[in-house]
């Protein structure tokens, strides 16, 4: 008899251990609330042009850009949408005076508006990692699309991607440069060239607000 409740203790014992109910644990959501907005007073403008048959790139820039967007949303799509934009043809920066000076006399001033290029983000799509942006330039009294690729990195917005002057119809323009600089665009083969495709690129700094 005692033996048998022994026994019944013990299975009680571990039958109530077995079944303990455990305390529930709330989780509680870390996930950062963010604005963002553009920092317009320090956007950067970078471009690369090409000479030779061997494609050989020039790097620069144009140093004075207008950017009117005075948007903020948690969505980067959202943020860059319908930003305008005015690049100052003048500022352009090569880090050669002397090429400055004929972009601007030899190829600018034979487009039809040889102060300033004007456009608009006109589409976006993707996330606050990367995505895809058309910007629509007008150049030359011509307007056209540009299709761009961003990313977002440390709160900088990069914007990526090439196009062909002649999409401007800038051929009297690049005619007008070449022969300006005949000598210095010929490689090893001694063709002048002047390639009418350039990739650009735009850093966008970011303000963000998380709470």
């Amino acid at each position: 008899m005692k033996n048998t409740i022994t026994l019944f203790l013990l299975s009680f014992l571990i039958f109530s251990c077995g079944n303990e109910s455990k305390p529930v644990v709330e989780e509680v959501s870390t996930a950062e609330n963010c604005e963002y907005s553009v920092d317009a007073q320090n956007i950067k403008f970078t471009w690369t042009a090409f000479k030779t048959t061997a494609k050989v790139g020039v790097n620069g820039s144009f140093d004075q850009i207008k950017i009117s967007n005075d948007s903020k949303s948690s969505e980067i799509p959202s943020l860059v949408l319908n930003t305008t934009f005015e690049i100052m043809l003048g500022s352009i920066n090569s880090g050669n005076p002397e090429r400055d000076s004929k972009l601007v006399d030899k190829f600018f001033a034979k487009l039809a508006n040889i102060e300033t290029f004007t456009g608009a983000i006109q589409e976006c799509t993707g996330d606050n990692s990367e995505g895809k942006a058309i910007i629509l330039l007008n150049a030359n009294n011509v307007e056209h699309s540009v299709l761009m690729n961003y990313s977002v990195k440390e709160d900088t917005l990069s914007l990526s991607g090439t196009l062909d002057l002649l999409d401007w119809k800038a051929e009297d323009a690049l005619t007008s440069i070449n022969q300006a600089c005949l000598d210095l665009h010929k490689g090893e083969d001694g063709v002048s060239k002047t390639w009418s495709d350039m990739e650009i690129k735009v850093l966008v700094p970011l303000k963000k607000v998380c709470q």
